[in-house]
């Protein structure tokens, strides 16, 4: 139970997420989960952003899917009613920080200069993209709206807590590895937030010497 409450915590914090606002525009982060696409569609079709863009070519977890990210979810977007015009697409980023730089420069190429900008990536994800916009998109306004999880039924989703563990574990030691190097807005991490993480790397290293 120990570790169940510590990856809990782990989740909470990762998975940040803000009160719903209109902006400029939504910006979906590729995945192979299409929670993400389905939450830029919503908001799109409830009016609280006119463009959608969506980033990502083909990653890690995306390799069985037979175009990029970005044109999976633009292809999803369409046929759920979003106008072609009002999306746009970035299919060559592979990784979080080009995700950022690619959207960033296609932004500029077509003109678009927003104040504020929905974020929408797995919830896990959420605050290590929200930290890398916070670095390379500064002046505009950044609202986390992952799509809607629950910890209990994030486990079962990535095959137990072992599993779902490494993930939590594995997105904090990008925060402060890719900090440390610049790729993101350098955070420190709450006590609480190490405490959580110290014991699920015991954990980890438990059940590798078992």
């Amino acid at each position: 139970m120990i570790l169940y409450d510590a990856a809990k915590v782990l989740f909470d914090y990762l998975s940040v997420s803000d009160k719903v606002r209109h902006a400029d525009l939504v910006v979906g982060f590729g995945v192979a989960d299409m929670r993400v696409p389905d939450r830029c569609i919503r908001l799109y079709h409830l009016a609280f952003a006119p463009i959608l863009v969506f980033t990502g070519g083909v990653g890690s977890g995306s390799e069985d899917m037979q175009e990029p990210e970005a044109i999976v979810f633009k292809k999803m977007a369409v046929g759920k009613g979003v106008p072609s015009e009002s999306i746009y697409a970035e299919p060559l980023s592979t990784n979080t920080l080009e995700n950022v730089l690619f959207s960033r420069e296609l932004l500029k190429e077509k003109s678009l200069s927003p104040e504020a900008v929905i974020l929408v990536a797995q919830s896990y994800r959420q605050r290590r993209v929200w930290l890398t916009c916070r670095k390379w998109l500064e002046g505009i306004r950044l609202i986390n709206l992952p799509p809607p999880a629950r910890f209990k039924e994030e486990i079962e989703r990535f095959g137990g807590l072992k599993a779902f563990t490494s993930r939590l574990t594995g997105e904090v030691d990008r925060i402060i590895t890719y900090g440390g190097k610049g790729d993101l807005f350098l955070e420190e991490l709450p006590d609480t937030i190490k405490k959580a993480y110290d014991e699920l790397q015991k954990g980890i290293e438990h059940t590798k010497s078992v």
